[in-house]
């Protein structure tokens, strides 16, 4: 679980912002739902951010998903543009960080760990990777990387003695780690015995991909297709969403895979122009090339599965007969196909200790479909957080969320975003709470300065402006006949 986020330099974000999930102590309010008590750590289970349009919301929940991003094997070739703060000239091209404290669960005891990375996004290069653990509540180093240009990788790498790592092992991952890779990174090619730092790549895993109002999870279709178990809790879960859905079938297909997939896998291959990912890229791709030859050589071709849902509804007529129908899942209502498509992170974490970030809870749903998720979601979950976006005060008023479990983004005068919890803010009253926020006690509200446009007078000056257009041309070509005829 998540104690801390802190992120630098990153979007619109300038200066370290930070999102803490430690529960306010004072707060008894539905305690059992919001709190996880991890060993010596109170965390919350669930926080909301408010804010105006392009105060940075979003922004908060891309940085945690770019932590987890750059852990891939494509490192900082990730982003596919630099994403340092470019509204100050001197945070260009700057250095970025990210830092995060967590919980590891190991049975029934829970380790934190500090996992810190600072990165330049335009060079393309880790300036630095830290990772600490707690073992007795005392700070550990696991490893320490550095920038040198000097040495052969571009930087220096510190393993403590007390890890018990073999050189062969610690040569392995340096030769495994590019300028653009983090170390820890390593860990997806390696069958290191390394527990602790072992550990804390395995927890990056249960970060889910970010949800947003147009993600489609593609996924959740194969697992509700072979989780009988999951199959059901998604039923149950529409069922009690009032949709009038009485049940689901899933419809397997083979499907054949043109040629013209092996032609885009060898020209990506040839095309790879940056050196410094050159060797990793094509690696990779003539690993593709080759399993996808040797398939088409075995079978002829070769065949990847898709899911059709649909789901059944019923109904009675006016003769008070029922009937059952079915309609595919791509022609139902956004509302519907957005509930399904939540459902299935939300039904993960009731099962799997995970970390969600929903961009927009509210896209496509009515406000009492919202209120019934997050509920769903605080009573069956057990180790798992949500962080999600919204404008949706109802939630506020309607006293679902707790003081602690609210965050408000601002957008200051030079652009950058100020992340605030509710709880900094003095004079909260529950009874008031909407009327408190829309009179600007939280700031975090939007400013829209002028209703009524003079589409008249904006007419009449686009009139005049060709009007002195056309005076300049007849004057313009007055001008040239005259020294026409001067000559």
């Amino acid at each position: 679980m998540i104690i801390e986020f802190r992120v630098q330099n990153f979007l619109s974000v300038k200066d370290e912002q930070v999102l803490n999930f430690e529960a306010d102590k004072t707060d008894k309010k539905y305690r059992d739902y919001f709190v996880v008590n991890a060993g010596q750590y109170n965390l919350l289970k669930i926080l909301g951010i408010y804010g105006p349009n392009a105060s940075g919301k979003t922004n908060i929940l891309d940085a945690l998903q770019a932590f987890r991003s750059i852990l891939g094997p494509q490192g900082l070739y990730a982003f596919a543009s630099p994403v340092f703060f470019a509204a100050d000239p001197a945070y260009n091209a700057g250095h970025s960080k990210f830092s995060l404290d967590f919980l590891v669960s190991n049975s029934g005891n829970y380790v934190k760990y500090t996992y810190t990375v600072v990165f330049n996004s335009a060079a393309k290069k880790i300036i630095s990777e830290k990772l600490v653990y707690f073992p007795k509540r005392r700070e550990a180093l696991i490893f320490e990387r550095t920038l040198n240009e000097e040495e052969e990788r571009g930087f220096t790498l510190k393993v403590p003695k007390s890890i018990n790592l073999k050189n062969a092992d610690s040569e392995a991952m340096k030769a495994n780690t590019m300028n653009h890779m983090l170390v820890l990174s390593c860990f997806s090619k390696l069958n290191l015995l390394f527990p602790q730092a072992k550990d804390a790549f395995v927890w990056f895993q249960s970060v889910l991909p970010s949800i947003n109002p147009r993600t489609s999870v593609k996924s959740a279709k194969k697992w509700y297709d072979e989780s009988p178990e999951g199959k059901k809790l998604l039923l149950q879960f529409l069922k009690q969403a009032d949709l009038n859905i009485s049940d689901i079938h899933i419809k397997k297909m083979d499907e054949d895979i043109a040629n013209e997939i092996l032609n885009f896998i060898t020209v990506t291959k040839d095309n790879v122009r940056e050196e410094s990912v050159r060797e990793e890229v094509v690696r990779e791709m003539q690993f593709a090339e080759y399993d996808l030859k040797n398939n088409m050589m075995r079978k002829d071709e070769l065949k990847f599965t898709n899911y059709d849902i649909y789901l059944m509804h019923t109904s009675v007529t006016n003769e008070n007969k029922e009937v059952t129908y079915s309609l595919p899942l791509l022609t139902e209502s956004s509302g519907t196909q957005r509930l399904f498509d939540l459902a299935y992170p939300l039904l993960l974490s009731f099962i799997y200790p995970s970390v969600i970030t929903i961009d927009e809870i509210e896209s496509s749903l009515h406000l009492e479909i919202v209120k019934y998720f997050i509920l769903t979601y605080l009573s069956n979950s057990q180790e798992s957080q949500i962080v999600f976006t919204t404008h949706n005060l109802f939630l506020l008023e309607w006293d679902i969320l707790r003081n602690d479990t609210v965050w408000f983004t601002n957008k200051e005068k030079d652009g950058t975003t100020a992340l605030t919890p509710m709880t900094s803010f003095n004079g909260i009253n529950r009874q008031k709470i909407l009327k408190q926020y829309l009179a600007g006690a939280f700031d975090a509200l939007p400013n829209p300065r002028h209703f009524k446009f003079d589409c008249d007078a904006l007419i009449e000056e686009e009139i005049q402006s060709g009007r002195r257009t056309e005076r300049g041309r007849r004057t313009e070509q007055g001008r040239r006949t005259e020294q026409g005829r001067r000559c």
